[in-house]
């Protein structure tokens, strides 16, 4: 996931985070409005979408709605590996596994620094 949609829990998702989502995930940027206009939020995603919701927000196209609920299902399974795994992990690892790539890649090299100037290996 990109930005502050990595930030974040998909439950806690702002209708403007989903239209994110549909817009730079899924790469349907045409239906981000549709999804802020009805209020489709995370908790909204989580519970779960039909074809015929999609179609209430506004998706006509049958290729369309199918390639939303394929990108939710991937979403939904995501976010239940992450819940799953935050069971049985500490918090910091936990953390760093899930965090967004650039900013655990930016963590590590902190470390090694601190590593490097203290003398420590």
């Amino acid at each position: 996931l990109s930005g502050s949609l990595c930030e974040v829990s998909v439950g806690a998702w702002t209708a403007d985070q989903v239209s994110e989502w549909i817009s730079d995930v899924v790469g349907l940027t045409q239906y981000g409005d549709a999804f802020v206009q009805q209020d489709v939020d995370g908790q909204t995603l989580l519970a779960g979408l039909t074809l015929a919701d999609l179609k209430d927000v506004g998706i006509y196209s049958l290729g369309h709605r199918k390639r939303v609920l394929r990108s939710l299902t991937e979403l939904l399974e995501l976010a239940e590996r992450q819940h799953a795994q935050a069971q049985l992990m500490p918090l910091e690892e936990f953390e760093l596994l899930h965090a967004c790539p650039v900013e655990s890649h930016s963590k590590q090299i902190g470390e090694d620094l601190q590593l490097w100037r203290t003398g420590s290996t």
